[in-house]
């Protein structure tokens, strides 16, 4: 009979907390999949927007890269080191801006999917960047130098060394705080698109610390598809910056 009463006693405790422990699981479940479905209606409603705005451009491919900033870091430590923040995070926006003469730049939207250095409290938030390349047109481009076209007429600046990640693409990257005083051109286009510099960082050495995983594909890539050629001329950078990307798709 004692064991009994033991058996019973234990079960009014134990079964209290099965009945408040499911409905709370329930309820995280059904935000994370809330979340994820708002995220994702998000991504094919920008795409939409996004490729109704490239349609019809020229596309102009640029030899090298724009704008390169920051140090190229061929370790996770360095590129911690040389960055504010290092992050995991999914493209969720792309837009046009109204880029000044012989420039072409294009904001990005990025939700933080995961903080690998710097501030936590950013984790699940949306930061802007803006991507070099994208829409302009002939007379702004070509401003001041010999044009193939007069016409105000649409083109899209491909940089060879740069392409600009699709829309729901995770990305690895480090990233630096935009400083809104900086005497740049770069940054001038930043403040006359009226950018919040609260949430607004500029990509730290794009050209061979960028990585990114397209939608339904399974592994991370350095973004440069011609980084391999330069990289063959410095073996400790090649196998660095390698070794990063497998630690990368290993985690």
């Amino acid at each position: 009979m004692r064991k009994k009463l033991i058996l019973l006693s234990l079960l009014v405790f134990v079964l209290p907390l099965f009945a408040f422990t499911w409905p709370f699981q329930h309820q995280t479940d059904l935000k994370t999949k809330t979340v994820h479905k708002s995220t994702t209606s998000v991504i094919r409603h920008s795409n939409k927007i996004w490729q109704k705005s490239i349609k019809d451009a020229d596309i102009i491919d640029m030899d090298g890269q724009a704008d390169s900033r920051g140090y190229i870091a061929y370790s996770m430590s360095q590129l911690k080191e040389v960055n504010k923040l290092v992050v995991k995070g999914t493209i969720i926006k792309l837009e046009s801006m109204n880029n000044p003469n012989n420039m072409a730049l294009t904001k990005a939207t990025i939700k933080i999917d995961k903080i690998l250095h710097g501030k936590k409290s950013l984790n699940g938030k949306t930061i802007t960047v803006a991507f070099n390349g994208g829409v302009t047109t002939f007379d702004k481009w070509y401003a001041g130098l010999p044009s193939p076209k007069d016409e105000d007429h649409k083109v899209f600046i491909k940089y060879d060394e740069f392409p600009i990640p699709e829309i729901g693409s995770q990305i690895i990257t480090g990233l630096l705080p935009a400083n809104a005083s900086e005497p740049s051109d770069y940054m001038r286009a930043i403040k006359n698109n009226k950018f919040d510099f609260k949430k607004t960082y500029v990509l730290g050495m794009p050209e061979f610390n960028l990585w990114v995983k397209k939608p339904n594909e399974k592994e991370f890539y350095l973004n440069n598809p011609l980084a391999a050629k330069k990289l063959v001329v410095n073996p400790t950078f090649d196998k660095g910056i390698s070794g990063m990307t497998q630690e990368f798709n290993q985690k």
